[in-house]
């Protein structure tokens, strides 16, 4: 039998395959763990959960269609402003700047991409929207009212300031690579176009045109980029479940509906809804289905969710009266009316404290979750 030589050349090119080919076992896994997590979701509501539009965890029933309207329309809009400014930054910078100066400038840019996206929210929530409150969104609802993607209030939170936001966030990502396309494009196509006579526009026509593949590499980086986005999306796009044609008025997004404010799932199918309308796994959705499990004050929240969406209105008394506290408030961001003091109080108190062991361990009655005729 024929020995197998082994040399350092087929080495060094079996770990560059084995590399190649652990990137699509990477993706495969996170293919498996999406599906893994929003297979409850699958099953209960099936195809309908990407047309429906209702979001309701007092009924279990959740769609997932505003929340990819809201991620694809925000994404849009941002690309539609950062890729003109993007590319034609780039353009300056390679070809028509000094060289120094370019590189300069896009150091600059590049330290952009360095700030955390909390940031840009900051920035977004407390300076750009009074600014679209008061200055853009009037002037573009009386000049451009008779359209309906500028019709509405001028809240200042919306899918306009998400769009803008995102479209800073992505300009940077844009820049760099598109310079460094255009840097490494052969100077003899310019030189070539200028000898047949071609103008210094026409030249520098022929080198984009060349660094077209990576252009386009550059803009696909920045798609992904503003539809993965999440916590500065969360702060600026007004957080509402419902459809729009209207730039100025609040929306969702896929990702930013993984963050609201104080968010716990009372159930594994929120959980699993929440993971079916996200493209990749995130950590937070096990977080909240390990809280909605793990927790024993769970049953809490189910009571106080279920007794005031159905009390509340018809006799607050009644209501008061089911509670686990004898006092509910209702809250400004949906129907559903939050319990805050038992809330508080299971927020108020150590992991490790004798009380959670003791509740942890105790067997539970079953809640009463079901409000009286």
């Amino acid at each position: 039998m024929r020995a197998v030589r082994i040399t350092a050349d087929g080495v060094y090119r079996a770990a560059l395959g084995g590399a190649a080919a652990l990137v699509f076992a990477v993706v495969a896994l996170i293919v498996y763990e999406t599906g893994r997590g929003a297979g409850l979701s699958i099953r209960t509501f099936g195809l309908g959960f990407l047309t429906s539009t209702a979001w309701d965890p007092v009924t279990e029933k959740f769609g997932a269609l505003p929340y990819i309207y809201g991620t694809l329309v925000s994404s849009a809009l941002a690309l539609l402003i950062a890729v003109p400014l993007g590319i034609g930054t780039a353009v300056y910078l390679a070809e028509i700047a000094h060289r120094r100066w370019g590189a300069i400038v896009s150091f600059v840019i590049e330290l952009l991409a360095a700030i955390p996206s909390i940031v840009y929210g900051v920035w977004g929530f407390f300076v750009l929207a009074p600014w679209l409150r008061n200055g853009l969104e009037p002037w573009m609802i009386q000049n451009f009212g008779f359209l309906p993607f500028f019709r509405g209030a001028p809240f200042g939170i919306g899918m306009l300031n998400a769009g803008i936001v995102l479209a800073i966030m992505v300009v940077p990502t844009i820049v760099s690579i598109s310079r460094e396309v255009l840097l490494a494009t052969p100077r003899s196509l310019r030189e070539a176009a200028l000898a047949l006579g071609a103008t210094r526009a026409e030249a520098i026509g022929v080198a984009v045109d060349a660094a077209r593949p990576g252009i386009l590499g550059a803009v696909i980086l920045a798609l992904g980029r503003a539809l993965g986005e999440t916590m500065a999306v969360t702060m600026v796009i007004g957080n509402t479940n419902r459809i729009s044609l209207s730039l100025l008025d609040p929306g969702a997004t896929m990702s930013s509906s993984l963050t609201p404010p104080y968010a716990i799932a009372a159930n594994r199918i929120k959980a699993s809804a929440q993971v079916g309308t996200i493209l990749i796994g995130h950590e937070k959705v096990r977080i909240i289905a390990d809280q909605a499990v793990d927790d024993p004050y769970k049953d809490e929240y189910c009571c106080a969710a279920v007794v005031s969406g159905k009390l509340a209105k018809k006799d607050p008394a009644a209501a008061a009266k089911h509670s686990p506290t004898g006092k509910f408030q209702r809250s400004s961001r949906s129907s559903v009316a939050v319990f805050l003091p038992a809330l508080q109080a299971r927020q108020s108190q150590p992991r490790n404290s004798t009380r959670d062991r003791s509740a942890a361990a105790a067997p539970r009655a079953a809640p009463r979750c079901r409000a009286p005729d």
